[in-house]
């Protein structure tokens, strides 16, 4: 229930979310906004994943820790259960990449603004296409190493991703290197935010009070957009893995919350956007402020209509009554 009024939310908010973002981005945020629209696809496709999967279910299936798919996915995976982990893997490293192009623009548009013209014409666009390739392969890859620790099995019309008991080596290697990369990736993202805090703080005096404010909610923005999934993907996923590599017997109602706690990811991020990039939270607040405007009217007309016949019903009482 929980999930599907997420989902909900996140629909109804992504699409004006996406109007704003595309329509009403001045020029000189142009290259921020193409870099958080490559950022939203990637993120977007990541929740249609989840909720696509709607959530699936981690558990014990004769003593083996198994994923199962629920929804859409369980149709593909019917036929195949390793599509959904190579989509999975694809569309997540991508999603890590463009969370990384976001801030290494931001660093490149605030310290060396000469390089922005560069690495956004055509042959910075070709770049990162390839990039994006390049992560796709790794994704590819990454998937073919989950799928090489871990078996198919079939339970009651239900297919079952089950991790291999017989390479329990190769499993702790692998989730070894996971946290690896994960760190690698966190301490990248520290490394850019102290960078762009470092040149507000020497630039300070060189800005008008209105190109600071603005350049810095753009960056706490990012700063946000970052810490969010690390909260609601990475150590929920995290917890999983220490539960299920335990053997734990709770895995299965810790993974049920564990797996529907990203789906809040979305909802935040769209609303933290909108609310701190200051082009489209003056357009938003126009907005609200023209229906309430709206609304107001229309009650106030309403209530004046309501007690325009009230009175006229009491002079017509009082003239029956002399």
């Amino acid at each position: 229930m929980l999930a599907t009024v997420l989902n909900g939310l996140q629909l109804i908010v992504a699409i004006p979310y996406l109007y704003i973002v595309i329509t009403k981005s001045p020029p000189e945020l142009i290259v921020y906004r193409n870099t958080l629209l490559n950022h939203s696809l990637w993120f977007f496709l990541w929740l249609m994943w989840l909720e696509s999967g709607c959530g699936g279910s981690v558990g014990f299936v004769d003593g083996t820790v198994c994923l199962s798919l629920h929804g859409f996915m369980s149709i593909i995976a019917r036929d195949d259960i390793n599509t959904p982990i190579i989509i999975m893997l694809i569309i997540s490293l991508n999603f890590i990449l463009s969370l990384i192009i976001c801030f290494t623009f931001r660093y490149i548009q605030l310290a060396h603004p000469m390089l922005i013209s560069k690495i956004s014409s055509s042959r910075g666009v070709f770049l990162l296409v390839a990039a994006h390739i390049l992560f796709s392969f790794l994704g590819f890859l990454t998937a073919q190493i989950i799928i090489g620790i871990t078996t198919e099995r079939h339970a009651l019309g239900v297919v079952y991703c089950c991790v291999d008991p017989t390479v329990q080596f190769h499993i702790f290697l692998f989730l070894s290197v996971i946290f690896v990369f994960a760190g690698f990736i966190c301490l990248s993202f520290v490394i850019l935010t102290f960078l762009c805090i470092r040149f507000f703080h020497r630039h300070m005096s060189m800005m008008t009070t209105k190109t600071y404010r603005l350049q810095l909610l753009l960056t706490v923005n990012l700063i946000l957009l970052t810490v969010l999934p690390v909260v609601f993907e990475v150590i929920p996923f995290a917890i999983i893995s220490v539960v299920a590599y335990a053997q734990h017997p709770s895995l299965s109602s810790v993974a049920d919350v564990a797996l529907t706690v990203p789906l809040g990811d979305g909802l935040l991020s769209c609303l933290l956007t909108l609310g701190f990039v200051t082009p489209y939270r003056k357009y938003l607040h126009r907005v609200v402020r023209k229906v309430l405007n709206v609304l107001f009217k229309r009650s106030s007309s309403v209530s004046f209509g309501v007690h325009v016949s009230n009175c006229n019903a009491g002079n017509v009482f009082s003239g029956a009554n002399k």
